[in-house]
């Protein structure tokens, strides 16, 4: 199992915690979906890191890899 650590930026600011609050708190059929979706791609990051693979992970250049959860990119 590998630990997923969430970006804070020096303001305190957590980008991705917060787009998955906002989602939370939407009641539409397709923010339900994008948090669900988003839930389980962080689930299987968790579970596999980085060699879960396309189309679920994409390396973009050095250390850099983006989650792709739907249309969504989460760098």
């Amino acid at each position: 199992m590998h630990t997923i650590y969430f970006y804070k930026d020096k303001n305190g600011n957590e980008p991705v915690l917060d787009y998955m609050r906002e989602l939370a708190r939407k009641k539409s059929k397709d923010s339900r979906i994008k948090l669900n979706k988003l839930n389980d791609y962080i689930e299987l990051l968790s579970q596999h890191g980085t060699r879960a693979g396309e189309p679920y992970i994409k390396h973009l250049e050095d250390e850099i890899l983006e989650l792709r959860p739907l249309r969504d990119r989460i760098l």
